[in-house]
C-alpha cells in the first residue's frame, strides 16, 4: 500500500525564524519596515474570477521560489472548537476533504508550515473568503503576503 505524503508539513518556530527574513506582528510594521504594494484585481471581475487570478499568481510565486523555500502560517489548531465548526460551514466539498486531511495530520499548536501546490489552494480560499486568515513567506525571491482584505494582498518585499 502506498504511504500518502504528508501534506501539512509543520515547521518548527526556530526554523521558521531562521528561514525567513520578512515577518512582522502587524500590517502597519511590514509597511514601515519594507518595500511593499498590494496586490489587486481589475475592476469588474466577480469573486470567484479573482479568486482564481490570484491562485494562478500564487502558482508562480511557488513554481519560483520553490516549495523548500515557501511557507505559510495556518491558525487552525488554535481556534476554538466552536470557530473550527463555524469554519466548517463555509467550506465546499474538497476543501472538506482537505480540513479532514489537515486534522489527520495537524499535531500539537503550531502554526507554521510548508506551502505546497497541494494545500495552497485549500488556504488560499480559506483566506480569500475571510474564513481563516494565512500569511505567505517565500525566501528565495524574498517576500511576504498577508491574506486578504476585500480581495486585496498586501506584499512586503525585499529588493534584490
Amino acid at each position: 500500500m502506498e504511504e500518502l505524503k504528508v501534506l501539512f508539513e509543520i515547521i518548527d518556530e526556530v526554523e521558521f525564524r531562521n528561514k525567513v527574513d520578512i515577518k512582522f506582528d502587524n500590517i502597519l510594521e511590514g509597511f514601515n519596515k519594507y518595500c511593499n504594494g498590494t496586490l489587486q484585481s481589475k475592476a469588474g471581475l466577480n469573486k470567484e474570477a479573482v479568486e482564481e487570478k490570484i491562485l494562478r499568481f500564487f502558482e508562480k510565486v511557488l513554481e519560483l521560489n520553490g516549495e523548500e523555500n515557501s511557507f505559510v502560517d495556518f491558525y487552525y489548531q488554535r481556534l476554538s472548537d466552536e470557530d473550527k465548526n463555524r469554519l466548517k460551514e463555509f467550506l465546499i466539498a474538497e476543501d472538506g476533504e482537505m480540513l479532514k486531511r489537515a486534522e489527520a495530520e495537524l499535531k500539537g499548536n503550531g502554526v507554521y508550515f510548508r506551502l505546497s501546490k497541494e494545500i495552497m489552494p485549500f488556504i488560499l480560499r480559506l483566506s480569500t473568503r475571510e474564513v481563516l486568515f494565512s500569511t505567505f513567506y517565500f525566501t528565495k525571491i524574498p517576500c511576504t503576503i498577508w491574506g486578504n482584505y476585500n480581495m486585496e494582498l498586501p506584499l512586503s518585499f525585499i529588493t534584490l
